[in-house]
């Protein structure tokens, strides 16, 4: 029994990666300094030339170094995946480094530590806004330039966040692939990691060129929560992660976003949690937490309903299917827009 469990504790794929996503992330070693983004991935690195290129998963990032070294030193930054007229605080001379990216240097001091953060033009004023919610690609890129090429034509997105099996199975050529399509769109982009991530079990691919799996941020007045639900199930210290996300501080309009559905109410796949009862106290925790969107994909059609009193919708085809799949509405996206002075939000569907 006791090697029964011991085993068994070594292919927990979603631990493994939920401990990588909370103690690895988003990290990176020049020698004799550390540099890390709270918010995102570090893609590249020159520990000679003191330089990090790093990948923001969120409108607002603090990338803090500290250093272990008797002398001064200056690196070389660089990120990606940020907003156009992003801003530095404290100030700092931000050059451009790309489409959507952005370089600066930072001094650090000897034995010290010193932090700059990255963000987007209004990010922390409440105001209204609207996003994009885009469902699975699943490696149908061809489908997904029409779709980019309609969120591009509306100036009125801010954002946009996919739901997950953005490739076929998760492979670095894959993922390139993903991320250099989605790169093309003019605005930022996030999301969250499906099950086609990690046929491997690890999503370590994953990690790397994209960043975390379970995030949350603030923007323009409400709170965005991304989980990784891939395994269909949530990792207890995710749950953790999500409990201090849903309390009772900042804003009152939430979105949560997930990759499985707790429940596929509509019976068609049966694409659900692999638990009915943690689906519940997910469903429960969202709810008490202030949830009032939750959105989904992995079922490639789209439905809406409420469960547990929260608007909840599964938008699963960003470009996996060319044709419509049980809906009759095909590849899509939803433009949401959100008003959280009022706390209320409107979601349209949207065929490119």
């Amino acid at each position: 029994m006791m090697i029964v469990a011991a085993l068994g504790g070594c292919l927990d794929p979603a631990a493994e990666r939920t401990r990588r996503d909370f103690d690895e992330v988003g990290r990176a070693a020049l020698g004799t300094i550390e540099a890390r983004i709270d918010q995102g991935t570090a893609l590249r690195l020159d520990a000679a030339a003191r330089f990090v290129r790093f990948r923001a998963n969120a409108p607002t990032v603090t990338i803090t170094l500290r250093s272990s070294d008797a002398a001064p030193q200056r690196v070389a930054l660089e990120v990606a995946n940020v907003a156009a007229g992003s801003t530095a605080s404290p100030a700092a001379e931000l050059r451009d480094a790309g489409h959507n990216a952005v370089a600066f240097d930072l001094d650090v001091p000897p034995g010290g530590a010193a932090a700059v953060t990255i963000a987007a033009p209004g990010a922390d004023l409440p105001a209204p806004f609207a996003f994009a919610w885009v469902g699975d690609v699943q490696g149908g890129l061809a489908d997904f330039a029409r779709v980019r090429a309609r969120i591009d034509a509306d100036p009125a997105l801010e954002l946009v966040v996919f739901a997950g099996d953005v490739t076929q199975n998760g492979t670095a050529a894959q993922l390139d692939d993903f991320v250099a399509a989605a790169d093309l769109l003019a605005r930022p982009w996030y999301t969250v990691v499906g099950n086609h991530e990690g046929f491997d079990g690890s999503m370590a691919e994953f990690q790397r060129r994209i960043g975390r799996l379970n995030t949350t941020f603030d923007y323009r007045g409400a709170r965005f929560l991304l989980v990784d639900s891939a395994a269909s199930t949530i990792d207890p210290r995710a749950r953790d992660f999500m409990a201090g996300a849903l309390g009772p501080a900042g804003p009152a309009l939430r979105v949560a976003g997930m990759h499985v559905p707790p429940l596929d109410w509509a019976g068609l796949r049966d694409g659900g949690f692999a638990s009915r009862l943690e689906a519940a106290a997910v469903l429960a925790q969202l709810a008490t937490g202030g949830v009032d969107l939750l959105l989904a994909g992995h079922i490639h059609s789209l439905h809406q309903g409420r469960e547990a009193g929260i608007e909840t919708v599964v938008s699963g085809n960003g470009g996996v299917s060319a044709t419509p799949d049980l809906d009759g509405v095909g590849v899509h996206y939803l433009a949401i827009s959100a008003d959280p002075a009022r706390e209320e939000l409107a979601i349209a569907v949207v065929t490119p």
